[in-house]
Parts: structure tokens; sequence; C-alpha cells
């Protein structure tokens, strides 16, 4: 590897370094307001095949996927389920480009900064 390759390696390596350092304070910046959720309701639980049809998957894949943790699964007696509102929340925090403009600006003003 040429001497411009470890320095660019250095300065892409430094780069992600910052933006994880980034999105970590911004999530730390930005705690949510925990809203009462009134009275209490039995979770909606979704079966593998109501999972795997949602994301448009194989049902192999997503058991594969909650077995290794992937998805935020729940095991009953013998069945894996899914809690629904928690795939919704897998699938926001799997949003790509989910940044808001500002957040974007940041990143790249910080970027600039970098040597």
């Amino acid at each position: 590897m040429t001497h411009p390759d470890l320095a660019r390696n250095k300065n892409l390596i430094a780069a992600l370094d910052l933006v994880l350092r980034l999105v970590g304070e911004l999530s730390e910046q930005s705690p949510e307001v925990a809203e009462d959720p009134g009275p209490q309701v039995a979770p909606q639980l979704l079966t593998i095949p109501e999972v795997a049809e949602r994301l448009a998957i194989s049902e192999s894949t997503a058991h594969r996927m909650a077995r290794r943790g992937d998805l935020p699964a729940v095991r009953i007696g013998g069945r894996v389920a899914v809690i629904e509102r928690d795939l919704a929340q897998w699938i926001e925090d799997h949003r790509i480009g989910k940044l808001c403009q500002a957040d974007r600006e940041e990143i790249k003003r910080r970027l600039k900064r970098l040597p």
C-alpha cells in the first residue's frame, strides 16, 4: 500500500469515527419523553409468517433473523413471535437516510474540518 493510500485510509477511519460519535451525541441530546400509555393493553403479537409478509421476506429469513437477534422477537412456549410495536420501531430504526437535513449539514461541516 502506498503512502497516499495509508493517509486516505486514516482519513476515512477518522471520518467514520466522527460520524459515529455525532450520531451518538445526537441521540443523547434528544431524549424521548415517555408518555402515559393509559390503560394497559396486551401487546399485539405477530407470528413469523406475518412478520415475513410485512417485511416482504421469506419465513425462513424471518426465523433466522429472530434467532440471531436481528429482529426483536420473543419466545412464548415453543413459538417465536414479534410484538407489533417493536417491529414498527425496528423498521423505523433501520430506515435509510434517517438523519434530518440539519444533522447531515452538521456532519458535513465537521468532516470538512478533518485534516
